[in-house]
């Protein structure tokens, strides 16, 4: 049903035909229908619902407190037919037409979001067994091998993992419009009906629920393998869906699912979910076993993420002399807690030297003990590349994030986001150095980027605007510009016009345009990029100034000098009050 004909057909059960339909009603059933997901039947049976209980005000409430005693309560329609067929009675018949195994698969997935749950991930847990775990805080119960066997039995009956079986599956649900595949982003998502989604996990008895979400959270924990990174962006509406349930899970599932958390950026949940785990580990095994440091490295991690960066430092600080003392000094255990410290120094405290020195020293002793090629030793060159660069020492950066690059293109995939994130950083040194290789490199990160995130991404936009950037300090200004007008459009429809990182798109915009000569055009942008900063008591004062600057050149460049001083004036006056008067 379309939104008007969702809305018309319940306002027809819950008001009489004398009854005023005003404009409240109608965004009132809007909102309805819309969790309803405008399915005939669920529109039908509210409608009922409402004119009996009359709850028209307070029916989502309703549904969100109990939605399983909302679904059953039949219908009455007026031809008194002699079945049950509410909502959740139409699902039910279902039972007696799809497989076991299709049921078995509904009930797995209605732990997640109904939208957008991607089809690879079957093929990735079945590669590891389903088995996979990035982190060993506690030991396993039955619990972990039960799980293991229900997603063989559910995705795997052959045995081993076969594609020809998942369509076949599909193939089933399709059939009774049970599922949808949707491509986004060039991934293939399976997406089931709201309400349908609701119903297979409404359906469980309390023992089937414990087993499913555990089946559920494994199979979940198999996609946060580092060199799995191109499903997370799909994974994280799947993982929020699981937070409310998160305290219900193994502890080793809940940090595999953090992962997935920061690299959200959801910090305070993820130094909430960390300060449990690491409670509950240290319950065990004490403060100074491995498993129990392991969780605190991550803690401290998390506590960075937030902002605490000194609570970081003096936390990685303890640990690698616990790792040092109970590990060994040169042991891969204490390089972990070391290369943690490094980064906190190098990102974080400004202890750029310190940092060096201790990176140094992980790549020596790894390269000994791991060989030439690991990711641990390409993320040690990564994070020696960056602090070089930010000591200045540009050829050595350079050396080591181009091997950094093609070691984590070896090991992860040139699309992998680490690989992305090495080869993005490579361009910024060749950019500063204002090496002719660096526009390829962010256009072939821009271009990855767009492939897995969408044009409309932050992280895609990041990379636009470097690319933006190497090309103006380049001297190629209209492709300089292009890049700009791109990236502001896309930052006005995902931010608004207002947002800090649309103005700074849109002041190099007008810098781009400027510096072509186009004096007129150049002032437009920059009038309007002034004016929204002004209407924005948030905006930088620095940033408000610069931008003033900039504008009072581009309406000198035209020979309107009373206008340009008078702006010049103004932004003499703004430095003035931030730092004083010249004497």
């Amino acid at each position: 049903m379309s939104v008007d004909e969702a809305v018309d057909a319940l306002l027809s059960c819950v008001l009489s035909s004398t009854e005023l339909r005003t404009k409240a009603h109608r965004e009132h059933a809007s909102q309805i229908v819309d969790q309803l997901g405008y399915l005939p039947i669920a529109v039908t049976q509210a409608g009922c619902y409402i004119r009996t209980q009359h709850c028209f005000d307070d029916y989502l409430d309703r549904l969100k407190e109990n939605r399983l005693s909302v679904f059953q309560q039949y219908s009455v329609h007026k031809d008194r037919l002699p079945y049950k067929h509410g909502v959740y009675a139409a699902f039910d018949t279902t039972l007696r037409v799809i497989s076991p195994r299709a049921l078995k698969f509904l009930s797995i997935l209605s732990f997640f979001h109904y939208a957008n749950f991607p089809r690879q991930l079957f093929a990735v847990a079945a590669s590891y067994q389903f088995e996979y775990e990035p982190f060993d805080l506690l030991e396993r119960s039955q619990e972990f091998q039960d799980s293991v066997r229900l997603l063989q039995g559910t995705l795997c009956p052959s045995g081993k993992w076969n594609e020809g079986d998942m369509d076949q599956l599909l193939e089933e649900l399709q059939k009774y419009s049970l599922v949808t595949l949707v491509s986004v982003h060039r991934f293939v998502t399976l997406r089931f009906h709201p309400l349908l989604h609701s119903w297979a996990g409404d359906r469980l008895s309390e023992t089937d629920r414990v087993a499913y979400r555990a089946a559920a959270a494994r199979l979940l924990a198999c996609g946060t393998n580092d060199k799995d990174g191109r499903l997370w962006v799909h994974l994280s509406p799947h993982v929020t869906e699981m937070i409310p349930i998160f305290t219900g899970l193994h502890l080793n599932e809940q940090a595999a699912l953090a992962s997935i958390i920061r690299h959200d950026e959801k910090n305070d949940l993820l130094v909430q979910i960390w300060e449990h785990v690491h409670q509950e580990v240290a319950k065990v095994y004490g403060e100074r076993h491995l498993r129990t440091s392991n969780a605190a490295l991550q803690l401290a991690d998390a506590y960075g993420s937030q902002g605490d960066s000194q609570k970081m430092e003096e936390m990685e600080r303890i640990i690698v002399e616990i790792r040092k003392a109970e590990c060994g000094p040169e042991s891969l255990e204490a390089m972990d807690a070391i290369i943690n410290l490094a980064r906190t120094l190098t990102s974080f405290t400004a202890k750029y030297e310190e940092g060096e020195t201790l990176i140094k020293e992980t790549l020596q002793i790894r390269r000994a003990l791991q060989g030439p090629s690991h990711l641990h030793i390409a993320d040690a060159l990564f994070e020696l590349g960056k602090v070089q660069v930010t000591l200045g020492r540009l050829e050595d950066a350079e050396a080591a994030l181009k091997e950094a690059v093609e070691m984590r293109k070896e090991l992860l995939g040139r699309s992998h986001f680490r690989t992305l994130e090495a080869m993005q950083a490579l361009g910024e040194c060749q950019g500063i150095q204002n090496k002719p290789d660096a526009p390829t490199i962010h256009r072939e990160v821009l271009e990855l980027r767009e492939s897995t995130y969408g044009r409309n991404h932050h992280i895609t936009l990041y990379s636009m605007s470097w690319l933006g950037r190497t090309f103006h300090d380049q001297g190629r200004y209209t492709d300089a510009e292009r890049i700009r007008r791109e990236e502001f459009d896309c930052r006005v429809e995902l931010f608004g016009p207002c947002n800090p990182s649309t103005l700074g798109a849109s002041f190099w915009l007008g810098r781009a345009i400027l510096a072509q000569s186009r004096f007129a055009e150049a002032e437009e942008v920059l009038r309007k990029n002034v004016e929204k900063r002004r209407e924005n008591s948030s905006v930088d004062k620095k940033e408000y100034l610069i931008a003033l600057s900039w504008l009072s050149k581009s309406i000198f460049e035209q020979g309107r000098y009373e206008e340009a001083e008078s702006l010049r004036r103004e932004e003499t006056q703004g430095w003035e009050e931030l730092y004083g008067r010249i004497q």
